[in-house]
């Protein structure tokens, strides 16, 4: 990757992390073994923040608080996993509020609303959006190399089952959905119905879905899609 784009391989941890931030203005990527796979060029570099780390210790203390107080169980032998999603985790840690949801369905919407241009909005939300789970991120791997917890990113369906979970005082509370990391079958069948749901609606892909606000009504479909096919998933 260094030859490539003429740069002085550097050997140290800090030196590699530097680096890698900096890539990160320009380009972002995936590794699949020891290759770097090129997923987005940025049209404009994204703004290097030096002091990114300046409130990693509260969003610690804020990922822990939140495990200890909304989801506590009985015993260290129950079942003390726990699923959020990027939104749904920045909001419960009180970094971003309920408008941030809504904007990212609703792109053009807002960009009338506040009177801006909706590449202008879309380019701060990205921008910011890749600040913030960043930070997150790095704050979940600063707390399991404490072995304090251990997370991935996964797929995850909502089946349409019961399920009993204990709250805070340790009372059992029934809920109507279960959710699970979905097994490669479901991940199949999910990824054949965006296709064709997507087609069915005249879209190319995600983004173009996402731009128009129809985000929802396509997952909708998609759900409708799966539930015909006899498969138990509300949402995923």
């Amino acid at each position: 990757m260094c030859e490539t784009i003429r740069q002085e391989l550097k050997t140290s941890g800090k030196g590699r992390n530097h680096q890698a931030n900096h890539w990160k203005q320009f380009f972002d990527w995936e590794k699949q073994g020891h290759k770097y796979i090129i997923t987005t060029i940025h049209d404009e570099p994204i703004p290097l923040i030096e002091n990114n780390n300046i409130y990693g210790k509260y969003i610690e203390k804020l990922i822990l608080d939140l495990l200890v107080q909304k989801y506590q169980t009985k015993s260290i032998h129950s079942n003390r996993r726990l699923y959020l999603s990027k939104d749904n985790m920045l909001q419960a840690l009180n970094m971003v509020n309920i408008n941030y949801h809504y904007v990212k369905f609703n792109t053009t919407k807002t960009a009338d609303f506040i009177k801006v241009d909706k590449e202008s909005l879309k380019e701060f939300y990205n921008i910011n959006n890749k600040n913030l789970t960043d930070a997150v991120d790095r704050a979940l791997n600063r707390l399991e190399n404490r072995f304090l917890v251990i997370w991935n990113l996964v797929h995850t369906i909502a089946l349409d089952e019961e399920v009993t979970i204990y709250n805070n005082e340790g009372r059992e509370i029934t809920l109507k959905e279960n959710h699970v990391t979905a097994g490669k079958v479901e991940l199949e069948y999910i990824n054949t119905y965006e296709k064709l749901v997507s087609e069915q609606m005249e879209f190319k892909n995600k983004q173009e879905i996402y731009l128009c606000g129809k985000y929802k009504e396509f997952i909708k479909n998609v759900c409708d899609q799966l539930q015909d096919k006899g498969l138990n998933i509300l949402y995923y």
